[in-house]
């Protein structure tokens, strides 16, 4: 299980499970201070974004079916896919949200 916690108002991960670093295969340090966005394969992009500009409006992640597919970049240059679950716990302004690796 892949889970991370970050702020509504920031696409900065504040923190990561172990499972994302060997995952990504990239430091908890580099994880945590990087813009998600900038992770994302260029072709999810705009439909990552639109989830997360709906997920900052609501509170709400901004998919109606049960799970989110895209892809991040791991340290090697490659790409992996993560799946997102439609559950999550916000408390003061941070949230919670876990996903899945598939590769």
């Amino acid at each position: 299980m892949l889970t991370m916690i970050g702020t509504i108002n920031s696409p900065i991960m504040v923190w990561v499970s172990q499972s994302w670093i060997d995952y990504l295969g990239f430091s908890e340090d580099y994880l945590t201070g990087v813009n998600f966005f900038d992770l994302i394969h260029k072709d999810d992009l705009k439909t990552s974004f639109e989830v997360f500009s709906i997920f900052q409006e609501t509170g709400r992640l901004g998919f109606d079916s049960k799970h989110f597919i895209n892809r991040y970049l791991c340290s090697d240059g490659n790409y992996k896919r993560v799946i997102w679950n439609n559950q999550m716990s916000t408390e003061g302004g941070n949230y919670m949200v876990t996903a899945q690796a598939l590769d």
